[in-house]
């Protein structure tokens, strides 16, 4: 019984504590300004309501008609359907699911923002946020906005409506065209408006766009090329190889394939791999060539005639298919050309001077040429030799290179034999060419030079070298006279003539006395005395004016004849 008296007196004190706070709340509610509870339960901006018009208005629920669709050829660019390459891109399996590299789909949003309430004299302001949230272009974005009934025909737009049309039930719709929306951009759109009673106003906005995917399936075709291949240099009277490609470069097989080569009638075809079907012209049917793949053709030509020639091969198939090539191959000759002059006369240990011209007469560049001398029997003596010439036990030898087509070089070797004779010099020439078909190739030419008599006097003799054998029409030459006593006794007053011929002009004269020139004629004035075993050297320095033969002679006088 106590406990129970306890109970009731704790449960009394909890009910006055909760009279005394619902009195003090009271009173502070009281104390409140009347209209401050509404201003705080109104945001500024809502959404507009998404219900039909309420129960009071005469007009039934608006249901938004369709969006009316654009024509084809407004339509926007369609992104192309990305499809797995190979067999994943068959029907089977795309039927079988969606396609997983699909590109992405556009997703646009339109945002209407109204206040909740206005003033029955004030305008209502709208603003219409249209919104791409995909990574897609949305394209021919429309956002349509129909108009209440009821409103001032005064508008406000920013930016201007694209079109105003009335439809059928005579509503009024502004539409705004605002093109391709890019992934992640806004637009936005004001619209201001002044309600003409004091009915509630709701205002309809729309938005549409397109997208599209276009997809390409390609119809396998074959296709051909045909590449024909030879080398720019060949020598005449040696094999040339062709070689002719011909590729499917297609995706379906190449029927009835069949290679003409036209070879140029300077050559002359000796086989093939395959051997061909026919040879006038060069023919072969290769039958049919599976997709991407390639047929070769291989044959040797002899061509007996130099020159630049060109053949032109041609490939036709099935269907209509077709293609064409040409190579081009210059056939030249390797010829080399080696000649050798000496002195008819010399004196026993005198210096015997030998020009050698080494000569790449043919129409193929020569490589490694070497020119040797095999000195003559007999105790002769190896004096010197130009351009880098060197002795070799009993031969003179040079290492000249390269020797272009129609490219000279001139060589001087320089021996003294010791007793009376005649003598004969040879020399040797070797050269090798690169032809593309093989290993480089070899040729030869040989000279021997006219006999040169060695003897010995005792009265002077004259002597007449040159610095080339060879001249070219306006090239320029030296000839070196030499006046010399071989005996004991001197002899006084000697002088020189010398006659220059007429392929040749007189350019310059020098020498141990004054020359006058007369003509073609230079004459050396006297010198006092030569002395036994002495010599004088006089020099004139010509250019050759016209091809020929052309001879230099020279005499000398004790000054007692004219």
């Amino acid at each position: 019984m106590k406990v129970w008296l306890r109970l009731v007196r704790g449960m009394r004190g909890w009910v006055v504590t909760g009279w005394i706070v619902a009195l003090a709340v009271a009173f502070s509610w009281a104390q409140m300004v009347p209209g401050e509870m509404a201003e705080y339960s109104e945001p500024p901006l809502i959404e507009p309501p998404q219900s039909p018009q309420p129960p009071h208005s005469p007009r039934p629920p608006f249901m938004p008609p369709p969006p009316t669709p654009l024509p084809p050829e407004q339509a926007a660019p369609f992104a192309p359907a990305l499809a797995p390459v190979g067999p994943s891109s068959e029907w089977g399996e795309m039927i079988g699911g969606a396609n997983r590299l699909a590109p992405p789909t556009p997703v646009v949003q339109l945002h209407v923002r109204a206040p909740a309430q206005v003033s029955p004299d004030r305008e209502i302001e709208y603003r219409l946020t249209v919104e791409n949230v995909s990574s897609a272009p949305a394209h021919h974005v429309l956002v349509r906005d129909r108009l209440p009934r009821g409103v001032d025909k005064n508008i406000r737009a920013e930016p201007k409506a694209t079109e105003q049309k009335k439809t059928k039930d005579g509503d009024t719709d502004l539409l705004w065209d605002l093109g391709t929306v890019k992934p992640g951009e806004q637009k936005v759109i004001v619209l201001a408006i002044k309600p003409k009673g004091n009915e509630d106003v709701q205002n309809r906005a729309y938005v549409q766009f397109e997208y599209g995917q276009k997809v390409t399936t390609r119809i396998a075709k074959p296709g051909v090329r045909v590449k024909t291949t030879a080398p720019p240099l060949a020598i005449r009277y040696e094999a040339v190889s062709f070689q002719i490609e011909v590729a499917n470069t297609g995706a379906a097989p190449l029927r009835n394939v069949v290679v003409t080569d036209e070879l140029p009638v300077a050559l002359e075809f000796v086989s093939g791999k395959p051997e061909p079907h026919a040879d006038k012209p060069l023919t072969w049917k290769l039958g049919d060539v599976p997709p991407y793949q390639i047929r070769r053709i291989e044959y040797q030509a002899i061509s007996k005639q130099t020159g630049t020639f060109r053949n032109n091969v041609k490939v036709t198939a099935a269907g209509g298919v077709s293609a064409a090539d040409s190579a081009g191959v210059t056939v030249g000759e390797a010829k080399l050309k080696i000649s050798i002059s000496a002195p008819q006369r010399r004196l026993v240990n005198r210096p015997v001077p030998y020009h050698i011209t080494v000569g790449n007469v043919g129409s193929v560049p020569l490589t490694n040429v070497q020119v040797s001398d095999e000195l003559p029997p007999g105790g002769v003596a190896f004096v010197s030799a130009s351009s880098g010439g060197r002795r070799e036990g009993g031969f003179a030898r040079w290492s000249l290179g390269n020797l272009k087509p129609g490219e000279l070089r001139s060589l001087l070797v320089v021996l003294r034999m010791p007793t009376p004779g005649r003598y004969r010099n040879a020399v040797q020439v070797q050269a090798s060419y690169s032809p593309a078909e093989r290993a480089d190739g070899n040729i030869e030419a040989k000279a021997r030079s006219e006999e040169t008599r060695i003897e010995s006097a005792r009265v002077p003799v004259l002597e007449i070298d040159k610095n080339t054998d060879w001249l070219v029409v306006g090239q320029k030459a030296i000839y070196t006279i030499r006046l010399f006593n071989p005996g004991k006794d001197n002899v006084l007053h000697p002088s020189v003539l010398v006659e220059v011929p007429n392929e040749m002009s007189i350019i310059a004269v020098r020498g141990e006395s004054t020359g006058q020139q007369r003509g073609q004629k230079v004459f050396f004035d006297p010198v006092k005395v030569l002395d036994g075993g002495e010599e004088k050297a006089y020099t004139i320095e010509v250019e050759a004016k016209k091809a020929g033969e052309a001879k230099l002679r020279a005499w000398w006088t004790d000054g007692r004849q004219e």
